[in-house]
């Protein structure tokens, strides 16, 4: 549990960067942010505070799991429509670089304290076939869905 409250405080603590570096592309998001990027994502999984360890821990890496998708797709457009803009890439890229070990020590005191194993298949955003304006949209929704639920769960953890 050290290890997940660690790596969640890492998170936590970049959160706003990324969204701050995402908004740093312009206009129409940077004006409006609540009505471009505030509809809220309907595929997200759910997180209930009230919940036990285990229950939490299940929400956590379903969460983190969508994350982990949704974060690669956005840089990956990111990196076709703004190929210069080092600093949003470096900053995704470092906020999914610790995801992979998130997810491994969640799955890990799932299995050992809980003897639980997680079987189900989670999606992130599916933004392939998605127009340029719908897919900088969807960026937007996912980073500020992000920025507000960190936090969130950094101190649940």
């Amino acid at each position: 549990m050290t290890q997940i409250r660690s790596q969640m405080g890492q998170l936590n603590s970049s959160a706003n960067d990324v969204f701050i570096a995402y908004m740093g592309q312009g206009q129409p998001f940077s004006s409006d942010v609540d009505h471009m990027c505030g509809h809220g994502l309907m595929s997200f999984p759910p997180f209930h505070a009230n919940g036990i360890k285990r229950e939490k821990l299940v929400e956590l890496y379903r969460i983190m799991v969508y994350f982990d998708f949704s974060l690669d797709d956005t840089l990956k457009f990111q990196k076709t429509l703004y190929p210069n803009d080092q600093n949003l890439h470096s900053k995704l890229k470092s906020t999914m670089d610790i995801l992979p070990g998130l997810l491994s020590n969640v799955l890990c005191r799932l299995c050992s304290k809980n003897n639980m194993r997680l079987t189900d298949t989670i999606y992130g955003l599916n933004i392939s076939q998605e127009n340029v304006f719908h897919k900088k949209k969807l960026g937007c929704e996912l980073l500020l869905k992000y920025t507000q639920l960190i936090p969130y769960l950094a101190w649940d953890f």
